[in-house]
């Protein structure tokens, strides 16, 4: 009876397989911190970040040899954070004159995304030391996942692109989690579980972490090199994925045209490049890249919010804390990243002040907060950080009092729902003229109405910016909104009602009455008006007030 032989196990895909690495970077990894790693065996600390075996012959030979050019793009992102989704958009808006209908003809629909837009250190410059960069067309269109301090000097000394991609920390987690366990070897001791994992993310062991240093890199390069270093946020995209094209395609040099938006190439971009097009793509279902991770592993679910389903509260509030005291220091900008935080017991008093790089640093005060309970909307206090509320429309009464009592209207920017349901979880009030337009130039003088109105509309605008913010989030425990962020620097007040009143008890004309709004915004670069399509009219007797209903509306109400 013929002996049973085992059966071959199945030859290890090329991103499990170390047998490339030479010898000399054996021997530099053999210098470095080593930890457990999520895929392959082991976990090496170079310049602060965790990388695996295989790619740190190509992280090395990248930082060596790569040459960039001013015209290079690179897209940057820590893992999980929506590379697939940002590759397939950038390369698409970049090529779009070369596809003029994506739906039916298009690399995207042949090519998984990372083939397009591929990895400087994991596929270049690991699977070839010196790789041959010269096939690329201009601009070159790259990837990495490094942190900004391990970028070569030519990207930094270079007038190159370089567009980051953000996520919450609890997302970018559970996503890592599974895609780690994908591609784990067969022959290896089962999946990680998701307490070591937990474990692992929390304690900067994780692919190309500590997490919140890789995102503290690049948005602080951001501020310092807005013109080369674009900081986008997943959850804006998702929410706003039009705006953001936009915005995305304006930092490029490539702006949609009249033309195109009236064409609606935008929207076909989104649709090509949407998760539900992409995952069903056959390319994206079956095929393989060349270093073995099969298409389908980049696209689970591609959702905001799906740590609900599996993060318990202990891992919420611990991985909530580490987000706020790694991000104390620029809490306002990443606000997006931690506005999904349901901190269970509000700790930190912020304190606003604004730093040389004109944007917000605050100062974080571990301190017991009084509890104050505004149900009853009673004008107590200005708002502060652990002032809580019993409703939302609490909190909107209490904020349009305070506003009305400091000179201004507010709106709400933005609301965060609950992934399965409509129930808001998050909501962010700012002022009426925070991120609108306003009228630059007066008016010229004009004798009939229709004259002044055709005036108006062909004034040129501008952004207003106000500081002023109200930040609450719903509290499950206490069933109680918390206000989580506020900034209380109004910056349209100089134009007041009685400063309007006194302009207008010495003339009726709409041009005097106009220079001196105009003299305070340019000076202060505060005041705004705008169409009564919005807010009431300031209405005063006389004239002026028979013009004013078509002409002017000051947000003072």
């Amino acid at each position: 009876m013929p002996t049973l032989q085992p059966p071959i196990p199945p030859p290890l895909p090329k991103y499990l397989k170390e047998d490339e690495v030479t010898q000399e970077c054996r021997n530099f990894i053999s210098s470095l911190p080593t930890e457990k790693g999520w895929v392959t065996n082991n976990l090496h600390l170079y310049q602060g970040c965790w990388i695996i075996t295989r790619y740190m012959q190509g992280v090395l030979s990248f930082q060596k040899h790569f040459q960039a050019r001013d015209t290079d793009i690179i897209l940057v992102t820590t893992p999980k954070a929506g590379t697939t989704w940002l590759k397939a958009l950038l390369f698409s808006l970049v090529n779009r004159v070369h596809y003029p209908n994506p739906q039916k003809h298009h690399p995207l629909l042949t090519n998984n995304p990372h083939v397009l837009v591929p990895f400087l250190d994991i596929n270049l410059y690991t699977e070839n030391q010196v790789p041959d960069l010269t096939s690329f067309a201009s601009p070159r269109l790259f990837s990495t996942h490094l942190p900004y301090v391990s970028l070569p000097m030519s990207t930094k000394d270079s007038a190159c692109k370089i567009v980051y991609l953000s996520r919450n920390p609890k997302d970018t987690f559970v996503s890592l989690w599974h895609f780690t366990n994908s591609l784990r070897s067969p022959a290896s001791k089962g999946p990680n579980s998701l307490q070591e994992a937990f474990d692992k993310f929390c304690r900067g062991v994780s692919l190309y972490g500590p997490y919140w240093d890789h995102v503290l890199g690049y948005w602080k390069e951001s501020l310092e090199n807005p013109e080369r270093v674009l900081f986008l946020k997943f959850e804006d995209m998702k929410e706003q994925p039009t705006a953001h094209l936009r915005k995305l395609a304006e930092f490029l040099g490539c702006p949609l045209s009249s033309e195109e938006e009236a064409k609606g190439v935008g929207d076909d971009i989104l649709r090509l490049c949407s998760f539900d097009n992409l995952s069903n793509l056959e390319v994206n279902k079956s095929g393989k890249l060349s270093s073995g991770e099969e298409n389908s592993k980049f696209f689970r679910r591609g959702e905001v919010g799906d740590w609900v389903n599996h993060l318990t509260d202990e891992m919420i509030e611990k991985l909530d804390r580490i987000t706020q005291e790694k991000f104390h220091a620029e809490l306002n900008g990443l606000e997006c990243i931690l506005c999904e935080a349901e901190l269970l017991q509000p700790f930190v008093d912020v304190v606003v002040t604004k730093s040389k790089h004109n944007f917000y640093e605050h100062c974080a005060v571990k301190q017991e907060l009084p509890v104050e309970d505004f149900g009853d909307c009673e004008l107590k206090s200005k708002p502060y950080v652990g002032m809580q509320f019993d409703s939302l429309d609490d909190v909107e009464t209490f904020y349009k009092e305070f506003a009305k009592k400091e000179g201004f209207g507010i709106r709400i920017r933005t609301s965060k729902k609950a992934p399965r349901s409509d129930n808001v979880t998050s909501r962010i009030y700012v002022c009426c003229s925070e991120g609108q337009r306003k009228t630059k130039n007066a008016l010229g003088s004009s004798s009939s109405r229709d004259d002044e109105n055709k005036a108006r509309r062909s004034c040129s605008s501008l952004k207003t910016g106000c500081e002023a913010m109200l930040r609450v989030m719903k509290n499950k425990k206490l069933q109680k909104w918390v206000v989580k962020g506020v900034d209380n620097n109004h910056n349209h007040g100089d134009f007041s009602k009685d400063k309007l009143a006194s302009v207008l008890s010495r003339t009726d004309s709409i041009e005097e009455v106009m220079d001196a709004v105009r003299d305070t915004s340019e000076n202060e670069e505060t005041s705004a008006w705008r169409d009564d399509e919005d807010v009431g009219v300031f209405e005063q007797k006389g004239t002026f007030r028979e013009q004013s209903s078509k002409v002017l509306l000051f947000e003072l109400m």
